[in-house]
């Protein structure tokens, strides 16, 4: 009986030990609640500080256009403050009523800290505000860097206030943990077998629960981190051993929907680089088409215009020939007739001359509105060219140009009218020697050339002389215009509709005061033509 009194008066004592200790615990660790919620409020304090720091930054770099809103943050920040500044006042009476726990020497400190960050917000707030409106301001306005550098000392005072609290945290917690030592101490004094035996039990416990739930914890935290090659080795039959293998499925489920995605973004990479691919293809394509049709509709325009000038100077001449014949031949009957009298036969060769050029004007008309009828036969634009090349030689004006001459040994035959094409480079060529009459460079070259629905022979003739101006280009071969003062305007016009009527195309490029090129494109035709 006296044992087991003193065993209950033991358990008594030490249970009265065990509840005043888990009392002290209990205070301690409200007390550190307190604390930690404090640590939370300065913390968001100095992330507000900052980020009106960074609003700043970016009011200067013009991301943001006011600081408005940075300024209604800090004077957020300053009822924060307040807050914080009565919860650090109850938490320091917690800290005075606590019979097992010393006050901090730094807790003055602190309570200084505070009050000179409640001026300080209170002026940044008075600087921020007279940035973002300087009107309010009395004096002068102060600066980014002057702002910069007071929210940056700002935020200092706060982490080394933080600092304070995370001391007083932690003496705090150190104390909790010696009061936790003493009444474990005081228990297992007093409860030793009852509290071994019970040990024993939550271990062999704990090794059959907590594994497991380890192995799961691992096993998620893989699948988490992408690692989807760890499974759990869990082999019992209750129902973690049931988790545990529809985990295992679930794992090779998702094993097989990371191989499939793998795949599928292959495919769609592949598949886009294709489209891309294409898209440029199409785009191409669609931009050649567009300046095909382009030329198509503009040689169209111009080869109706042809036709019809044609066809009006095919009338002129008729009905004009005639009349000047007949006028060209009196003046010269008139002419026999007053030789003695000079002043009158001036006049008579005046009118002889006139007459002559209107003839002339007139078979030009004539020949203009014929060009469109030939007899084409197997030619050899080489053989056309090397003919032409031995009449500049007789030129007077050639003889200071240097011809350049790169016709091109396998060039194909094509059909045309092989008079049309000596009319046709003859054109092109003493333009181009009428271009440079202070001498140049005259380069002819020829070669095979294949187009999406035709082949051929392009000839390119290039001089080096005064140009065209870009104005001018497009009505070069318009009849009637010339820039020559001896000239018909006829030249090119009949050029155009002969290559017109041999489906053929002539482009020009020319820059004004270094020199002209004219490419001419002639088919092969229907017929294969022997070389």
């Amino acid at each position: 009986m006296i044992g087991l009194a003193a065993v209950m008066v033991f358990h008594v004592v030490g249970s009265i030990f065990v509840i005043r200790g888990l009392n002290v615990i209990l205070s301690h660790q409200s007390l550190w609640e307190h604390q930690e919620e404090l640590i939370d409020r300065y913390e968001e304090l100095e992330v507000g500080i900052r980020d009106t720091i960074i609003a700043l930054y970016r009011y200067r770099s013009g991301e943001i256009q006011d600081l408005k809103h940075a300024v209604l943050d800090i004077r957020t920040l300053e009822g924060e403050l307040e807050e914080a500044h009565r919860a650090s006042e109850t938490m320091e009476g917690k800290l005075c009523g606590e019979c097992h726990a010393q006050r901090p020497t730094n807790v003055g400190e602190i309570r200084a800290t505070l009050a000179d960050l409640r001026g300080r917000l209170g002026e940044y707030h008075d600087r921020f505000a007279g940035k973002a409106d300087p009107e309010i301001v009395k004096g002068q306005v102060p600066t980014d860097d002057e702002i910069i550098g007071q929210g940056k000392a700002i935020a200092e005072r706060i982490s080394e206030t933080l600092r304070s609290y995370r001391h007083m945290r932690n003496e705090v917690g150190e104390r909790t943990g010696e009061l936790v030592d003493r009444s474990k101490l005081t228990v297992y004094l007093v409860l030793s077998l009852s509290i071994a035996l019970v040990l024993l039990s939550f271990v062999v416990m704990i090794q059959a629960v907590t594994r497991p739930v380890d192995a799961f914890v691992q096993g998620i935290r893989s699948v988490k981190e992408g690692d989807l090659r760890r499974k759990l080795e869990i082999r019992s039959k209750d129902e973690i051993g049931y988790l545990a293998g529809e985990f295992n499925s679930m794992i090779d489920r998702l094993n097989e929907m990371h191989v499939e995605k793998d795949r599928n973004l292959a495919d769609l990479a592949d598949f886009n680089a294709r489209l891309e691919e294409k898209v440029k293809e199409a785009t191409v394509d669609l931009a050649r088409a567009n300046q095909e049709l382009k030329n198509a509709q503009e040689q169209m325009v111009r080869a109706e215009t042809m036709a019809a000038i044609g066809t009006l100077s095919s009338g002129i001449s008729h009905e004009l020939s005639t009349p000047l014949s007949v006028v060209l031949n009196m003046a010269q009957l008139v002419k026999q007739d007053v030789r003695d009298d000079p002043a009158l036969l001036k006049d008579i060769e005046v009118i002889e001359y006139e007459a002559n050029q209107a003839i002339k004007i007139t078979r030009s008309l004539l020949g203009f509105a014929r060009s469109t009828q030939s007899r084409k036969e197997i030619t050899h634009v080489n053989d056309v060219l090397e003919d032409l090349f031995k009449i500049l030689e007789f030129q007077p004006k050639a003889k200071s140009i240097r011809l350049v001459k790169r016709l091109a040994p396998g060039l194909s035959p094509i059909r045309a009218g092989s008079g049309q094409l000596r009319q046709v480079f003859l054109n092109v060529i003493l333009n181009a020697v009428q271009a440079m009459p202070g001498g140049g460079e005259l380069r002819v070259v020829t070669s095979n050339r294949s187009e999406p629905l035709s082949e051929g022979v392009e000839i390119e003739i290039t001089d080096t002389g005064v140009g065209i101006p870009r104005e001018q280009i497009k009505q070069i071969f318009q009849p009637f215009f010339t820039t020559k003062e001896q000239g018909t305007g006829f030249g090119l016009a009949i050029t155009y509709g002969i290559i017109r009527e041999h489906n053929g195309r002539i482009d020009v490029e020319s820059v004004e005061g270094q020199g002209t090129t004219f490419r001419i494109f002639l088919p092969k035709g229907t017929e294969t033509a022997a070389p």
